[in-house]
């Protein structure tokens, strides 16, 4: 185990943060067994981050992952620019299984397959979401959050694993927690994680 901190000014709070990160070697799920560093690389390419900033009008992207255990993962992507905010989520075609059980069925049919062409045979769906008055009200709490120093770390639980990008045009900042579900202790980044991802999914659904 080892720790790394990160300091980032973002607008008017001072981030300090602390990541504690525990060595994983591989994932597993009913399928069977694939390495850790061939997960993240299918994730990289299904999941694409919006982090450019050739348009003079945005001002930050904040990218959401969230990826369970014992289901599909989704990302939301937050571009603010001067005058508007555009919330897009991407959601797997299948959002029952977990990725690793995907991704292990997959290659159960050929293991010489790349992880390009694995990701090649996972759909991906993209929604625009509409800011309704709960995420709006997310989206402003989100320059207020300092992220503590003392995030320390924790058994999982939920077997959830959250990642947090925040970019702007001169400085970026990542985060990534694994940890047990919410409770009064817990840290208000995480907090804010979570209600984001169920504000999100809810509104994807009310839209369906």
């Amino acid at each position: 185990m080892w720790q790394k901190i990160v300091r980032l000014s973002l607008r008017t709070c001072l981030v300090v943060l602390l990541v504690e990160l525990c060595p994983v070697y591989g994932v597993t799920s009913e399928e069977g067994d694939v390495s850790l560093d061939f997960y993240n690389q299918v994730m990289e390419k299904i999941f694409r981050r919006r982090t450019s900033f050739q348009v003079l009008e945005k001002d930050s992207t904040i990218t959401l992952r969230i990826d369970p255990s014992f289901a599909a993962p989704i990302q939301v992507s937050i571009e603010r620019f001067w005058d508007k905010v555009e919330v897009t989520a991407y959601l797997l075609a299948d959002d029952e299984r977990s990725l690793q059980s995907q991704i292990a069925r997959i290659l159960k049919n050929d293991k010489t397959l790349s992880a390009t062409e694995v990701a090649a045979q996972l759909s991906v769906r993209e929604a625009a979401i509409r800011p309704n008055e709960e995420i709006e009200r997310l989206l402003k709490g989100i320059d207020s959050i300092c992220i503590g120093t003392r995030l320390s770390p924790a058994v999982v639980l939920d077997g959830t694993k959250y990642s947090l990008w925040l970019d702007t045009k001169s400085s970026h900042l990542f985060a990534s927690y694994s940890g047990p579900p919410k409770s009064e202790e817990t840290e208000p980044i995480i907090v804010w994680m979570d209600d984001l991802r169920r504000a999100v999914i809810r509104e994807i659904k009310a839209q369906a």
